[in-house]
């Protein structure tokens, strides 16, 4: 009888000390964006697991005829709100998200190793003004994380924003990382949950 409670006992201290690594030991997401392009990668315990974009599987489709159904309206793009919500609730909508991701933000670490920036091809003063503009726009989105989120810079050279006369497209590139704690996006989760309960 003793036996048997002791290997129970050792049974549930694994299970809470393998939940507690689970939601406390941080995990990373590394997000890179060329232009269109984004990848987004999560490493938890140094596992790299692809969150965007996925592999995509080929599926054979059959060769035989589907039958002709009407097409049913697809819900709505918002949670429990009807196919033309009002304006407000839309706002309010996008308010919590922001609030929470900012909270979100500012629990973990964010590494910047990467913003590049290059406004498309066009004469001298066009290119002076949008290149000003891009550069007055980048330093106060920085200060902006800088105040409110755990910020760091990877390197002085991480951060260019130059004009370009000969190429007629834009380019971006973005390349940071954020190191969050796993119970903490739980809880951010689940507080935007009620919140949208409230709207």
């Amino acid at each position: 009888m003793l036996t048997t409670l002791l290997v129970i006992g050792l049974f549930f201290a694994v299970l809470l000390i393998l939940l507690c690594a689970l939601l406390f030991i941080p995990a990373t997401l590394r997000i890179k964006l060329h232009n269109a392009s984004p990848d987004i990668t999560l490493f938890f315990w140094g596992i790299p697991i692809r969150i965007f974009p996925k592999k995509k599987k080929i599926i054979k489709k059959p060769t035989k005829k589907k039958p002709i159904t009407k097409e049913v309206p697809k819900p709505s793009f918002f949670l429990g709100f009807d196919q033309n919500p009002p304006p407000q609730d839309i706002l309010r909508y996008i308010y919590n998200l922001l609030n929470e991701l900012i909270g979100f933000i500012q629990c973990g670490k964010t590494k910047l190793y990467a913003l590049k920036i290059t406004p498309p091809g066009m004469d001298a003063a066009e290119a002076a003004l949008c290149h000003t503009a891009i550069t007055g726009g980048v330093a106060a989105l920085l200060e902006l994380l800088d105040n409110h989120t755990n910020l760091v810079i990877m390197s002085r050279d991480a951060i260019e924003t130059s004009p370009n006369f000969t190429n007629k497209h834009p380019y971006f590139a973005l390349h940071l990382s954020l190191s969050f704690a796993p119970y903490r996006a739980l809880a951010s989760l689940a507080r935007f949950a009620e919140r949208l309960q409230n709207i």
